[in-house]
């Protein structure tokens, strides 16, 4: 609308937050639109200073779609300006040399997610499926006394004809890890720590501890389904029905139905008989006490505990040394995927010394580089060149000035985990022989200076630009005849800079990324299994002795629960055998559920590279 029909409006009381007009109106002297996405009449869009048309949006503002029109191609003249002499680089188009329009593309790569995260949720069913049964048989060899001169074969169908093995406390198994992980998850979603402590006000000693109440509450959430892990060890001990989940009364804290129930709680109870204050808490503290010691729930915890903390720190050096890829061809959310695993807890910061050790140990299997390596040895081969000359000064000229000892400019590597393609960062002192010019005038009179000028002419954005004569000749010998190594011998020749359209352009999605993320699954629960090795050998002897010692009639006279080695009274011949050939047995497993994870791996590459290349166009573009 026009200005005088908007102050008419204004007059006559039309509220601020009513809208202008309810239909659009237009005369000779104004059109209105009725969207923005409302072609422009040809009369409105080539009008002059004799014929003008004034433009409104649906809002009745005043809009000039010329003067956007001008300010882009502005803008991109300066874009231009700056990446061809230098000092920016400009990042590819979304929809650059990509087949289809910028909607197909995304919709193409939402449908690849999609059939990434299926394939994911299928791949994680399938490998418990086929390696559960391998990890019980692994408690069961760590747990009961087993003859020596069984070989393995045997152990496996003596414990298949039981029925209980291939997927024993499977079930218990994956509704513990539901309840915990919607825990868990709905404590990130709420942000009950975070909105508490904002809403009290806390102080800043108090918010510091904010890391050890998430702890604390994690340990609360292992507690309500302890229940649960208790019956899933012995599901996979053989020692009750693999079909069965625990009895509701098991959730009630030292009751007789409940696992937390330590052994000899009653003879501790009626040794107790005073009724004194003091009496009752010398009895409490001595039934925590055998609590902690003949209950296996310290010990349980614990082990998950210390999983859960092994895995974390393991996961980034893993995703980091396998062979991924890496420079995305198209905008993804791997990047908020990662940063929201790094607020629940799943991944850490992984120490340098773990970070090296499985940097090397991938790098010898061929499955990933060392990235640190090529940083090192750049910066190995940078230091004679800045050391060999250090006692000569280095005079450079331009613009009427001399510089006297002057440094490169510092740019940080585009991509530090790149081999070939990493600029390292050198540091050195510049002296200004000379001041420069103390205006802006005085410098831009030197014809040595680079000059941009960006004029518009009758809708033609023109540009100039003109670099100083030794700008040029330094260019010409980089791109021509400058030396092809650091050392070459010419300080002359600037740091080779990383070139992001040089590098080749990967497809990160969820899908590209799962057969390295299964590998790094499959290494990570393998570290995870042999470092807890001992933790969990204790913790599940005490599950059986703890439940052996409650029902004393249910255990079958066939298991007979391994005694811990003793040091006492045995030479060193009694004490490795019985210990190297438990190790060998874990081993044996521990190598056919590897096998196992290998070969559904296999078949999950396969797949991944098939779906790729079928249906999103892999290895064409």
């Amino acid at each position: 609308m026009g200005r005088q029909a908007y102050l008419t409006k204004i007059a006559l009381g039309r509220s601020a937050f009513e809208p202008s007009q309810t239909t659009a109106s237009s005369s000779l002297e104004y059109l209105q639109l009725e969207s923005a996405r409302q072609e422009i009449s040809p009369a409105a869009r080539e009008s002059d200073i004799n014929k003008y048309i004034q433009l409104y949006d649906e809002r009745g503002n005043p809009i000039n779609p010329r003067a956007y029109e001008h300010g882009r191609r502005f803008r991109e003249a300066q874009n231009d300006v700056l990446s061809s002499i230098g000092v920016v680089q400009r990042r590819r188009s979304p929809s650059e040399d990509l087949p289809g329009s910028y909607e197909e593309r995304r919709e193409q790569l939402s449908n690849e997610v999609a059939v990434g995260n299926v394939i994911t949720l299928t791949s994680i069913l399938t490998r418990n499926v086929c390696t559960w049964w391998i990890g019980s048989l692994r408690d069961r060899i760590l747990t009961f006394r087993i003859r020596d001169a069984i070989p393995l074969s045997q152990i496996v169908k003596y414990e298949w004809q039981g029925g209980s093995l291939l997927y024993a406390g499977y079930a218990s198994d994956c509704l513990s890890i539901l309840i915990s992980s919607t825990i868990n998850y709905a404590n990130y979603e709420l942000r009950g720590l975070d909105r508490l402590l904002a809403t009290r006000r806390t102080k800043l000693r108090v918010r510091r501890w904010r890391n050890q109440i998430r702890t604390c509450f994690r340990f609360f959430v292992e507690l309500a389904i302890y229940p649960i892990t208790y019956r899933v060890k012995l599901q996979q001990l053989g020692l009750v029905p693999a079909n069965h989940l625990p009895h509701w009364k098991a959730f009630i804290p030292f009751s007789r139905w409940s696992p937390m129930r330590p052994i000899s709680l009653h003879p501790i109870m009626s040794a107790a008989s005073s009724t004194s204050i003091m009496g009752k808490v010398i009895m409490g503290t001595k039934v925590g006490i055998i609590t902690a010691l003949t209950s296996p729930l310290v010990l349980i915890v614990l082990e998950r505990f210390l999983a859960h903390w092994i895995g974390s720190v393991t996961v980034e050096a893993l995703e980091t040394s396998i062979i991924h890829p890496d420079n995305p061809d198209f905008a993804t959310d791997h990047s908020v995927k990662q940063r929201s695993d790094q607020l629940h807890g799943a991944r850490g910061k992984s120490p340098h010394v773990i970070r090296t050790a499985i940097q090397n140990i991938m790098a010898t299997l061929g499955w990933g580089i060392i990235a640190s390596s090529s940083v090192a040895t750049y910066g190995q081969n940078l230091e004679p060149l800045q050391t060999a000359e250090a006692g000569e000064p280095q005079m450079l000229e331009g613009g009427g000035r001399q510089v006297t000892n002057a440094g490169r400019l510092q740019l940080p590597p585009v991509h530090p985990y790149s081999v070939s393609d990493v600029t390292p960062q050198v540091n050195s002192s510049s002296e200004v022989g000379a001041p420069p010019s103390s205006t802006v005038s005085e410098a831009s009179q030197d014809d040595s200076d680079p000059r941009i000028r960006i004029t518009s002419r009758e809708g033609i954005v023109e540009m100039e630009v003109r670099l100083p004569p030794h700008a040029l000749v330094a260019h010409t010998d980089v791109s021509g005849t400058g030396p092809a190594s650091p050392n070459g011998g010419n300080t002359s020749s600037p740091i080779p800079v990383y070139d992001a359209e040089l590098a080749p352009y990967h497809r990160v999605t969820q899908l590209s990324l799962l057969p390295s993320q299964e590998l790094g699954v499959y290494v990570k629960s393998q570290i995870v299994g042999w470092v807890t090795m001992p933790l969990r050998l204790v913790s599940l002897r005490l599950v059986a002795a703890h439940f052996v010692a409650s029902n004393p009639d249910g255990v079958g006279s066939l298991r007979i629960l391994a005694p811990l080695p003793s040091l006492h009274g045995l030479n060193g011949w009694s004490i490795g055998r019985p210990v190297g050939l438990l190790l060998c047995r874990v081993a044996l497993c521990g190598a056919v559920e590897l096998a196992i994870d290998l070969g559904l791996w296999t078949v999950q590459w396969a797949l991944v590279t098939w779906a790729g290349k079928n249906y999103f166009g892999w290895g064409t573009l």
